[in-house]
């Protein structure tokens, strides 16, 4: 009697794609050293189909950029955010 094997191999790609509608804003992120694209923490938890609360524990936790301005708007940098997809 024979044995058989079987081997499966699963391979992952991650793809983040930006639709239309969101909003970007540009200016220069710090942590990237480079200009970037900016969208509100809202758009992030849109376009990661996250949670808002889970965007804001990221921007606590440092792994995503992030810029607040005069009026407190807080933008996350899209470089760190496809870079840390998992929020």
């Amino acid at each position: 009697m024979r044995t058989r094997k079987t081997t499966v191999t699963v391979e992952t790609h991650q793809l983040l794609v930006v639709r239309r509608g969101v909003r970007f804003a540009e200016d220069w992120c710090a942590q990237c050293g480079q200009r970037v694209r900016l969208v509100t923490a809202d758009a992030a938890a849109l376009l990661t189909s996250a949670s808002i609360r889970t965007i804001c524990r990221s921007v606590e936790e440092g792994r995503v950029h992030f810029k607040e301005t005069g009026d407190g708007l807080l933008l996350i940098c899209l470089n760190s955010l496809s870079m840390n997809a998992e929020t």
